[in-house]
């Protein structure tokens, strides 16, 4: 067995055998389980909000195009078209 391994399960032993050590040990896991988590969480919130926010940036920029096509005279099947090259 792997001398890391071994030590790792010599420490658990040794904490398990003491019902005190053994709940903080147990707390700070859970400590540890839940800011992983909630790191999880934070990082998924953000990812979503900067899709949201690139979605609209893009509608934006869109919408912006399409009336400037529309002020130069583009009937909508000209507009149809352009949108359909640019693929």
């Amino acid at each position: 067995m792997d001398g890391a391994i071994m030590v790792a399960e010599q420490k658990q032993d040794y904490v398990m055998q003491d019902k005190e050590a053994r709940e903080l040990y147990e707390m700070r896991q859970k400590a540890e389980r839940d800011r992983i988590s909630e790191l999880n969480t934070a990082e998924q919130r953000g990812m979503e909000k900067g899709e949201q926010i690139g979605l609209q940036k893009g509608e934006l920029k869109l919408s912006k195009e399409l009336l400037a096509l529309i002020a130069k005279g583009y009937t909508a099947e000209d507009i149809g078209r352009e949108l359909a090259n640019r693929g």
